[in-house]
């Protein structure tokens, strides 16, 4: 993660100078499992040592993108650092394992459960939050 950072940082400068009229953006992604991660214990940043190294990963990529929000907020510089959490998403990593029928199924199935969640009028989420949409 430490190289990502510093990846994002030395990128800064153009986004920065970016020409269009919205905040140029930092997606980051994670998931909803760091909400219930343990303490990050800064002797292991690598996650070496927990039993739950994903969680404890998805919490610092939550951490570091709210950090950096705050900064480039704080600067007035433009950017927004924002994290997306892409849930269970239907791909077609399975397709060739599942054959035809069994792929068909799974896709109706993250239709059916995706399809009630997209129509909630009021879901109320935080008011910096910025919905992205998979298709």
């Amino acid at each position: 993660m430490a190289r990502s950072s510093s990846q994002t940082k030395a990128l800064l400068p153009l986004l920065k100078a970016s020409p269009f009229t919205n905040a140029s953006r930092i997606v980051w992604t994670s998931s909803f499992l760091g909400d219930d991660s343990p303490p990050i214990d800064f002797n292991d940043l690598q996650c070496v040592e927990t039993l739950k190294s994903y969680d404890v990963s998805k919490r610092q990529v939550d951490l570091l993108a709210a950090s950096l929000d705050k900064q480039l907020r704080d600067e007035g510089a433009g950017v927004r650092s924002l994290v997306a959490d892409p849930a269970v998403t239907a791909t077609e990593i399975f397709r060739p394992q599942l054959g035809l029928l069994l792929y068909q199924l799974m896709m109706f199935a993250f239709y059916f459960v995706s399809c009630p969640a997209c129509c909630l009028p009021n879901v109320g989420l935080p008011a910096d939050t910025v919905p992205l949409v998979h298709i």
